[in-house]
């Protein structure tokens, strides 16, 4: 009973960090029949203890909205069906905590991921209530990132630049592969503070650049970059001197007045200089092998892009062609690989 408790714990924790919807997370412990333990005052008082009330979650709490919510969905759980044990000491505690004090009663707060076979995890800050878009938590961000973590080996010890970065949790992924150096960029000034705050929440050193210093690698684990880069602007030299073996993105082309800029900015990156390809309304697809296969052909720019409007997506594939840019899907699955905690949150169709 230990051990099952144990598991059960693990699984509620690391699903709360993530902010995993609430009714999912009593759906799961329903599938696995689990309902009698959790109901438990055995198992109440360890939900406080291990969950609410752990190291992690008190550094960096989930918002308290998100708490409170979870709060109120256990305990309507826990005395659904008879026969009644109520609450826990240690879990009305809790409860009345948060029923108690409104100030906790807070829209932002941390999401956090547990990466078991990196050894790691990441934290990203975040808010419930949005109000510009790059500080959204984009679901191709959490796809990208699920394709770093399950293919460590293509990233580790490669020079990687982030366009858009914003809330995206692909750059602390790629400070524990290790990647060689990492570009996180952006424009807004609001979004490059939420990304040093994300770097710092991880406890990851980073250094700023601007036009006027040059990026130097020091040798240490991935060293971190942020940098502003204005696609409308052209790559000022120390971005452009980062000269990076991958170029990545997550939900860049969703409005088709910013993909001409994009693309500019994505070819002097890659330092194309080809003529016009062909154009595909269906880019040929790849495998991983196949672009393991290429990595001494790149530098490659990698995009997880949502499915959305047909037309700006074909919109970016005749640009790509006219700039000499070759485009191709890449087909990957995770079997075999450890369980991701991004797969929960993706619910649209993203290609990469």
């Amino acid at each position: 009973m230990a051990d099952e408790q144990a598991c059960l714990v693990q699984l509620v924790r690391r699903l709360f960090l993530q902010l995993c919807p609430v009714k999912d997370i009593l759906n799961e412990i329903r599938n696995l029949n689990k309902l009698d333990l959790f109901r438990s005052y055995e198992f109440q008082n360890a939900l406080a203890a291990h969950v609410l009330k752990d190291t992690h979650a008190t550094a960096h709490p989930p918002p308290g909205r998100y708490t409170h919510y979870f709060l109120k969905a256990v305990c309507e759980e826990v005395t659904a069906c008879p026969p009644e044990e109520g609450l826990s000491e240690e879990l009305l505690d809790v409860c009345l905590k948060y029923k108690l004090d409104p100030a906790l009663a807070t829209s932002t707060g941390y999401r956090t991921f547990l990466l078991d076979n990196l050894n790691c995890h990441i934290t990203l800050s975040t808010t419930m209530q949005i109000e510009l878009v790059g500080l959204v938590q984009w679901e191709a961000g959490y796809r990208l990132t699920e394709f770093i973590t399950a293919f460590p080996d293509l990233f580790r010890g490669s020079r990687v630049l982030e366009l858009g970065t914003g809330s995206s949790p692909a750059g602390v992924a790629l400070h524990y592969v290790p990647a060689r150096a990492v570009l996180l960029t952006d424009y807004h000034p609001s979004v490059l503070a939420a990304i040093q705050q994300n770097l710092e929440c991880n406890s990851v050193s980073f250094r700023s650049i601007t036009s006027n210093n040059a990026v130097e690698s020091s040798g240490c684990k991935a060293d971190v970059f942020v940098g502003e880069l204005n696609w409308q602007e052209d790559v000022y030299p120390a971005i452009q001197a980062f000269s990076p073996d991958f170029i990545i993105g997550a939900d860049l082309v969703y409005d088709p007045s910013i993909i001409e800029p994009l693309l500019c900015t994505v070819r002097s990156l890659l330092g194309v200089s080809r003529p016009p390809v062909e154009a595909s309304p269906c880019p040929p697809v790849i495998n991983v092998d196949h672009l393991r296969g290429l990595r001494s052909r790149g530098p490659f720019f990698l995009l997880a892009q949502t499915l959305r409007n047909p037309t700006t997506l074909d919109t970016f594939l005749r640009s790509s062609a006219q700039k000499g840019i070759c485009v191709n899907e890449v087909a990957f699955n995770t079997e075999g690989a450890a369980p991701s905690p991004f797969s929960r949150l993706i619910t649209n169709t993203i290609k990469l």
